[in-house]
């Protein structure tokens, strides 16, 4: 069942939405922000997999190097240290899919601009009358403290896409293995 959002300027809407919850099961404004409700739908369920795994997907390989270093013990210990390094591979696996998604669920909301002693200005555009610029105003050291903030925070989220990128990808190549 989806969240209903109600909104007093438009009780249409929020009757619509509730009537489709009660409906269908869900409403309209999950597709305000798709990616977001399938993240809440998957992401608790992949850490109950997580936890209570039983297999690894038939898919799931070792790395040649970890072959070579087995192939020297006995065919039961090779076959039960295998088990063991899949299940490792597996695991780590899912924690990237679930690192993924729940950077998708945080949005960025976890962290913070240092805006103490900046000001905003927006600037009229003369060749551009319907936009406008914005000017951050405040002291050198200010302004300095808040562009560090601001690159800091970038640089983070651009790192937080690379790895919700890595993990959706391992999320689609194994999709067909996510079962207990």
């Amino acid at each position: 069942m989806s969240k209903i959002y109600w909104c007093w300027s438009n009780p249409v809407g929020s009757l619509r939405r509730l009537w489709q919850n009660i409906t269908r099961g869900w409403n309209d404004s999950d597709c305000w922000s798709l990616d977001h409700t399938i993240a809440e739908f998957v992401l608790p369920r992949l850490k109950v997999l997580q936890k209570n795994k039983h297999g690894v997907p038939s898919s799931v390989q070792l790395s040649e190097e970890t072959k070579n270093a087995l192939s020297t013990l006995s065919e039961k210990e090779k076959e039960e240290r295998e088990f063991e390094e899949l299940q490792k591979v597996w695991d780590s696996i899912l924690s990237k899919m679930v690192k993924s998604f729940e950077f998708i669920i945080l949005d960025g909301d976890d962290l913070t601009i240092d805006h103490s002693g900046i000001e905003y200005k927006f600037i009229k555009s003369i060749t551009h009358p319907d936009c406008s610029t914005m000017k951050v105003v405040g002291s050198e050291e200010a302004v300095k403290k808040y562009n560090d903030s601001v690159r800091l925070y970038c640089d983070i989220m651009r790192e937080r896409e690379k790895q919700i990128k890595e993990g959706l990808l391992l999320f689609a190549e194994y999709f067909r293995g996510l079962w207990d």
